[in-house]
């Protein structure tokens, strides 16, 4: 089915405990001494699980394509059981890292985020980032209905992201008309579901769904390591399997009847006539798009200003951008930069801000990286639900966000988009009479530092220096 969530066959699990030996937790708040204040992470996986997918990225190359790396990861993967539902057997939602049992989307979705994490020199706690952020639809497993339950909507998030392509089409498709509503008319099957839902089928239903129908899939022009999505006939349903091409017509994937991760005797062709509910299939490509967050080496082609995308945009309303914003979307620009972290690592950053100083960023943070100035990471607000409490603890470095100014009427400079928070965990607002306590982290930005002085040859100010309550995180023109 296109999750876990979807499986017709699943039975009530008990929550995983900390003292059974198969499900060990690791959970970032048990990690705060090797990582402190790292990108919140909630994620769940196992010491076999954590030390497989080590293996594996070990065994990638960074150089090789998305697609190349994906289908290296799932010949080591061949053999694993399929297990459905792991997903929910946690009493709260959680990131749930799982390599040694899977089921047909976690295969494919796991594959994908390794194979990136190998393109990004990552590590376990990078590929735990890339499948948090793949899995739903803001980044954060905040609750049930963040996940992406349907596989359409997990494939346009993440062509959105400039993860995924879908290369239906181009492969000789067509739309299927074929409405989405699975979840809504059997509310039975899903007692964590919300009435959201019906809002997310019908933005599914407002974009054609497209598919090859069966007679035309030996046809079809496939790439090896392309994700093949098997389109089912039944009703409200929009995808049924998930595996990854591997050429020649065979497929490997997390199988039903066999019970394990193999590669199937039958070609794609072949599997679709066999399945009396397959209508036919949807193609996806992998690309070797680097996206925020990721880990990268230098190249100024980073370092953009344009204006906001539109999946971009899609993400900031009703978050950062609010229904009363009076200020323009064009009196707004899109930032990418390459910054820093204490550990030296060049990872992707990006920002919304002001048109009016938008090029002047740009050259602050490209300075800022050539000095080698430490930023821990650069996400949208909107990431965080647009919460500023939950960005700052997570020492997230943003700009616009449409809101008034704590325990005031007035809005904030940020609304505007001319106020920039720089490692606001270790830079907080201390109010009137409050010392200065921040101590040395690397973080800390000091009178007279490169942070302080780039911003100010800018013409901005700096929250460090008012008389009064002292904001240290905050620059503002």
């Amino acid at each position: 089915m296109t999750s876990s969530s979807l499986q017709t066959d699943q039975q009530g699990l008990s929550p995983l405990r900390r003292d059974c030996p198969r499900c060990t937790l690791f959970v970032l708040a048990l990690l705060a001494c090797a990582l402190p204040h790292a990108q919140r992470l909630d994620y769940a996986t196992t010491p076999q699980d954590s030390a497989f997918a080590v293996r594996v990225l070990g065994s990638l190359e960074p150089e090789q394509s998305t697609a190349q790396n994906m289908l290296l990861a799932g010949n080591m993967l061949l053999g694993q059981p399929y297990v459905a539902g792991t997903l929910d057997e946690l009493e709260r939602e959680t990131t749930c890292l799982y390599l040694t049992r899977t089921d047909c989307i976690l295969f494919v979705e796991t594959c994908l985020n390794l194979a990136r994490t190998a393109r990004c020199w990552g590590n376990f706690l990078d590929f735990a980032l890339m499948v948090q952020h793949s899995r739903y639809r803001h980044g954060q497993p905040s609750d049930y209905m963040e996940r992406l339950h349907y596989t359409t909507e997990w494939i346009r998030h993440n062509e959105a992201r400039g993860i995924l392509k879908d290369v239906t089409l181009e492969c000789g498709g067509r739309v299927y008309g074929h409405p989405i509503n699975y979840m809504s008319s059997h509310p039975g099957s899903y007692p964590k579901m919300d009435g959201s839902v019906m809002q997310i089928e019908a933005d599914l239903n407002s974009i054609p769904f497209t598919y090859i129908p069966k007679s035309d899939v030996a046809k079809a022009s496939l790439k090896p390591g392309d994700i093949i999505c098997f389109v089912t006939s039944i009703e409200g349903l929009d995808i049924q399997h998930v595996a990854l091409y591997v050429g020649d017509g065979r497929f490997m994937h997390a199988s039903t009847a066999r019970k394990m991760v193999t590669i199937d005797e039958r070609t794609v062709s072949e599997y679709c006539y066999a399945g009396r509910t397959i209508a036919g299939i949807k193609v996806v490509r992998a690309t070797d798009t680097f996206v925020p967050g990721d880990k990268v080496k230098y190249d100024d082609k980073y370092f953009t200003v344009r204006p906001i995308p539109d999946h971009i945009f899609s993400l900031m309303q009703g978050r950062s951008y609010k229904p009363d914003c009076t200020l323009g979307r064009d009196a707004l620009r899109y930032l990418t930069v390459l910054h820093r972290n204490a550990s030296g690592e060049t990872r992707i950053g990006e920002m919304v801000v002001s048109a009016d100083i938008a090029w002047d960023v740009l050259d602050i943070f490209r300075n800022l990286y050539a000095q080698s100035y430490p930023i821990e990471k650069m996400r949208l607000v909107d990431y965080y639900n647009a919460d500023d409490d939950l960005s700052m603890a997570d020492n997230n470095s943003s700009a616009f966000n449409w809101r008034k100014i704590a325990g005031s009427s007035s809005l904030s400079k940020h609304s505007l988009g001319v106020a920039i928070d720089i490692n606001p965990l270790y830079n907080p607002h201390v109010k009137n009479g409050g010392a200065d306590n921040r101590g040395d982290s690397p973080y800390v930005i000091r009178k007279g530092d490169a942070c302080h002085r780039l911003f100010l040859e800018k013409g901005f100010s700096w929250g460090g220096s008012w008389k009064s309550s002292k904001d240290y995180q905050h620059f503002e023109k």
